[in-house]
């Protein structure tokens, strides 16, 4: 049984997305990128015009039960998955979904030190820039890697047995950063901060894809990670990026959601490298209904990862482990944050040594659950409405490119 356990959250300006059903803002849309593809529009006006029908959006409704807002989501998904996202946005708006205002407040109902990278940290005492000469060299500076990891108030730095946690996020905003360099630097960092010792990293969606680009070319990580949770990671890319990038290369579109199609160049080199099995103790979760991530079922999930090397890993899916059960039910992309037993795996995996056990679950209770415990309605609508500020922020990331990022020399 492994000790208790400190987190931290990792502030890595890092990127995020996913889309819903249809709406009447259909036709807008169309036309906008009509206008784009017939070169009647530019690409800033589209994305005025297209942030200004998000920022119009009202709500018409408010939910009242974690229930209920499952049973919102099931509905639009149900009647157009692949629905353009700010369409799909006003759709969770008008459904009371907005709860944080991200379009009007970003930061609304949270601490903003948790999204800040100015962040004051103190000097390692040893060298981790980079820790040893078989890393791959960095192109960030250290003060600006080392800025970006908020570290909270009574965060024990290792003390009384209790092991750091970081959190790594998935695609929000800065594309054009090099987000591996960030993950990497603060693994070692942390572990040289809290007296040399192992650490632990949960991350979600590209920061899963991130976190094992990290493992890859910078070995010295793998020294320090205890374990590896993935949440709706995706290893081996997904097609809704295509859907996010219509019409490339005629359209420009986000760099980091060029890098995230299925089988982009960056996947490619990923797992060309070795990076389709595990190197450190690892437990994946996802979801079959995941709408972002696909594919998210079986061994072809994009979530699912490989045991070659022997480190030990657990694949958990929602809808095999709690078949036609509440907690087998819908859940999206983000729904995966707050499934109870995608909880319990996270918490069972940082107890005790070795990826996640689903057999030391009380699944018989668990998969009757909708929601961890702990986690109220707010925190349900809360993790929902981030996907209008994805969408916001989608449009919104300059430049736009129209070829995927070139691999970095190291990676050759």
């Amino acid at each position: 049984m492994r000790s208790r356990t400190s987190f931290l959250r990792f502030a890595t300006p890092l990127f995020w997305i996913c889309c819903y059903g249809a709406a009447p803002t259909d036709d807008i849309v169309k036309g906008v990128v009509h206008g784009v593809q017939e070169e009647s529009m530019d690409i800033a006006q589209a994305v005025s015009v297209l942030a200004d029908v998000l920022a119009e959006a009202q709500a018409t409704a408010t939910p009242t039960s974690p229930a209920e807002v499952q049973s919102i989501i099931s509905s639009i998904l149900a009647a157009q998955p692949t629905a353009n996202v700010v369409t799909n946005a006003v759709e969770l708006i008008q459904n009371g979904l907005d709860a944080a205002d991200p379009v009007h407040n970003i930061v609304g109902q949270f601490d903003s030190r948790i999204n800040s990278y100015n962040n004051s940290n103190p000097d390692p005492p040893v060298n981790v820039y980079p820790k040893s000469s078989l890393d791959a060299p960095y192109s960030v500076p250290e003060e600006q890697l080392r800025a970006a990891i908020y570290i909270p108030e009574d965060f024990s730095y290792g003390a009384n047995g209790k092991q750091p946690v970081i959190l790594a996020p998935g695609t929000c905003t800065y594309g054009g950063a090099v987000n591996s360099e960030y993950v990497a630097y603060a693994l070692n960092y942390v572990s040289a901060i809290s007296g040399g010792g192992n650490v632990s990293i949960i991350t979600w969606s590209q920061g899963s894809l991130n976190m094992q680009w990290t493992l890859t070319f910078w070995p010295s990580t793998r020294r320090v990670v205890s374990d590896f949770i993935s949440m709706a990671g995706e290893f081996d890319g997904s097609f809704f990026f295509d859907v996010l990038c219509p019409s490339f290369p005629a359209i420009p579109c986000n760099p980091s959601f060029l890098q995230q199609r299925y089988k982009s160049t960056f996947v490619k080199t990923l797992r060309a490298h070795g990076g389709d099995s595990a190197y450190v103790p690892t437990t994946t979760i996802h979801s079959s209904t995941d709408n972002v991530i696909l594919p998210e079922t079986g061994t072809a999930a994009s979530g699912y990862i490989l045991d070659a090397r022997g480190v030990g890993v657990s694949n958990n899916e929602f809808q095999a482990l709690c078949p036609l059960q509440p907690a087998g039910s819908v859940y999206t992309h983000e729904g995966t944050l707050y499934n109870p037993v995608g909880w319990a795996l996270t918490v069972d995996a940082l107890t005790h040594d070795g990826p996640a056990d689903a057999s030391r679950l009380d699944l018989t209770s668990l998969c009757q659950g909708l929601v961890a415990e702990g986690l109220s309605l707010q925190d349900v609508v809360a993790t929902e409405s981030i996907w209008v500020l994805i969408v916001y922020k989608y449009l919104l990331h300059f430049p736009k490119v129209t070829t995927e990022p070139l691999i970095k020399q190291y990676a050759h």
